[in-house]
């Protein structure tokens, strides 16, 4: 979708290829200096150049500011990465906070059930795991 809105001229779109420029040169830009600036950096010329963060502030409501918050928190990982890993990359980055999650965190209890997804239990040992909503399929007619 992205390339399209890039080249909308290319396709006749002139109305959203007006439209679009200052997006697309924000895009380019950060995408130029992803790998040439730290991961905290990015973040915040990403908050900066887009407005978001300042679009928030002016909506000046409770949602908002746990958004902000969340935005901020985002950030000190961000931090803490750069301080903690051996490549500061953004695929790195990326790749660590998609694969944390609130079951990395669980204590082992006796009395306890966990609900999680089937991709969030992957890699964990669980004495007794019960998978609901499976159904079987006749792969071969599909």
């Amino acid at each position: 979708m992205y390339e399209v809105i890039k080249k909308a001229d290319e396709f006749g779109l002139n109305k959203v290829f007006a439209n679009s420029r200052e997006f697309v040169e924000v895009i380019e830009d950060l995408k130029a200096k992803k790998d040439t600036i730290l991961i905290s950096e990015l973040i915040k010329e990403t908050l900066n150049k887009t407005g978001y963060t300042k679009a928030l502030e002016l909506e000046n409501s409770a949602q908002a500011e746990n958004r902000i918050e969340n935005l901020e928190e985002f950030l000190t990982v961000a931090i803490e990465f750069e301080e903690e890993a051996a490549e500061n990359n953004l695929e790195e980055f990326l790749e660590s906070i998609t694969l944390a999650s609130d079951v990395d965190d669980l204590e082992e209890t006796d009395e306890a059930v966990t609900l999680m997804t089937l991709h969030s239990a992957k890699g964990l040992e669980f004495p007794v795991v019960f998978l609901v909503g499976m159904e079987e399929r006749n792969i071969s007619k599909l």
